[in-house]
């Protein structure tokens, strides 16, 4: 209503009846990311079962943008989601590259898992960089805000569905060459119901009573500013019944689990990884640390 030209391209993970909300939707096609047995069918406009990324059309998209008008573009991947498949960028990380988290097994299945992982990062900071260079092709990148961001902690045990900073504490980075000094970083705490609120300000617009979360603007200006003495995450379901809550400011968190009875089973593909089927191997033969063991405990900690 004010103007802007709106498009979402790549993965689309929000139903069909909000597609109307945007001017353009270009469905990537998900073929293969859903877990199987699941409904497959491709709405594709632009992108073919041959790019899995879901990003190759963020390009042609920002290319054929009303120059007439300002713009918001939600450019979403199926990058880094699982199954991982050689051959996603090349040249390929090595097992040395990897940094193994000490709540996982440190063996070689476990690296070649986090290797393509590393690989399909790679994939998508190539077509982030892709849009960068057309923003400056178009001389509009400097009074272009970017947000980079990830909707969950990455796909391997006790990270993604968990409440632990592996599952919600994402990658975030907000690039505005004309208005954010580069290479700052800010360590006050900012949640996804912050970034609505954010967009429509940076826009000159307000955010209606609806809006959970407040505007994180002032940050862009001055790191040091807080705007939320408290951050909270939550955990439902995602393949596996759950219900979570956290409360984290910053010096701790606290997270309470309802069903404390279940074990913390991650999520359906995780369980198709490298990494979960070395871990149920070493399981079996007794070579897991207590750390290593958390996806298993039953109860868990309330």
């Amino acid at each position: 209503e004010s103007g802007y030209y709106t498009a979402a391209v790549g993965k689309w993970h929000l139903g069909e009846n909000v597609k109307d909300r945007f001017d353009s939707v270009f469905e990537a096609n998900d073929t293969g990311f859903q877990l199987p047995g699941l409904d497959n069918k491709a709405n594709s406009k632009m992108v073919d079962a041959k790019n899995i990324s879901g990003c190759e059309a963020w390009v042609p998209v920002l290319k054929n943008r009303p120059k007439d008008k300002p713009f918001f573009m939600w450019f979403a991947a199926l990058d880094p989601h699982r199954n991982y498949k050689e051959g996603s960028f090349n040249p390929p990380h090595r097992h040395s590259d990897i940094i193994v988290p000490p709540y996982i097994p440190d063996v070689p299945q476990v690296r070649e898992d986090f290797r393509l992982y590393y690989d399909e990062i790679g994939r998508l900071d190539y077509y982030v960089g892709r849009v960068i260079k057309e923003l400056k092709a178009q001389g509009v990148a400097d009074n272009t805000v970017i947000i980079f961001m990830s909707d969950n902690g990455r796909p391997f045990p006790r990270d993604k569905t968990s409440l632990y900073d592996g599952g919600i504490k994402t990658p975030f980075i907000v690039n505005w060459p004309a208005r954010i000094e580069e290479g700052q970083v800010s360590k006050s705490l900012v949640s996804a119901v912050d970034i609505a609120p954010t967009i429509l300000d940076l826009a000159g617009l307000e955010a209606g009573g609806t809006f959970e979360g407040i505007s994180f603007a002032e940050i862009l200006e001055d790191p040091e500013v807080e705007i939320n003495e408290y951050v909270f995450g939550e955990d439902h379901w995602h393949n596996y019944e759950d219900h979570a809550r956290s409360i984290a400011n910053q010096g701790y968190k606290l997270i309470k689990n309802t069903y404390n009875d279940l074990p913390a089973t991650p999520a359906a593909d995780i369980g198709k990884g490298l990494t979960w089927k070395a871990i149920l191997t070493l399981k079996k033969a007794g070579k897991l640390t207590d750390a290593q063991q958390a996806c298993f405990n039953s109860p868990r900690p309330k």
